[in-house]
């Protein structure tokens, strides 16, 4: 057993572990999450998901045991149809209101959430003047031959002086 982890600050905060079989990385979704967008969400995020339904469950009209059956039962519901080869992206939606036919809580879930939309834009969009600035300054360090610089950086319409390393990169 290893009781020490290695760290290698050139990737950032970043620590080496050997993690044998798992994962190192798990997709969460969370935050406006419900029981009408499970096909969605197993498609984009796989099956190896943590689907953290905070008001999908709590904010059910029948109570919170009613929002857990309902999350459950759309989960299971979209599992069950992709494994019997379903197109569960194009067909969920059909799929999910067949089921919640026999499943009241699910019904009520999809009738409660029927306008909430899983159509958003990326909120991780790049800086594209810090980009072109970041490669200025490498072009320039690798002309040197150096590692550490001084440059003139303009991310905004302000200009700062500021001496620059690989360390603050």
């Amino acid at each position: 057993l290893d009781l020490t982890t290695a760290h290698d600050f050139a990737f950032g905060l970043y620590f080496s572990q050997d993690w044998a079989s798992l994962r190192k990385c798990i997709p969460v979704a969370s935050g406006g999450i419900n029981a009408g967008q499970m096909h969605f969400l197993l498609h984009y995020l796989g099956d190896d998901v943590i689907l953290q339904f905070g008001g999908g469950t709590i904010g059910h009209p029948d109570g919170i045991a009613a929002g857990a059956t309902a999350n459950r039962v759309a989960l299971e519901t979209m599992l069950l149809a992709r494994n019997c080869q379903m197109d569960t992206l194009k067909a969920g939606k059909g799929i999910l209101e067949e089921a919640s036919k026999h499943c009241d809580v699910l019904a009520s879930a999809l009738k409660t959430w029927k306008t909430t939309s899983f159509d958003y834009n990326s909120t991780d969009t790049p800086d594209d003047k810090l980009e072109r600035a970041h490669a200025r300054h490498i072009d320039r360090r690798n002309e040197k031959g150096t590692t550490a610089s001084t440059e003139t950086v303009s991310t905004t319409d302000e200009t700062t002086t500021a001496p620059v390393s690989l360390d603050d990169l």
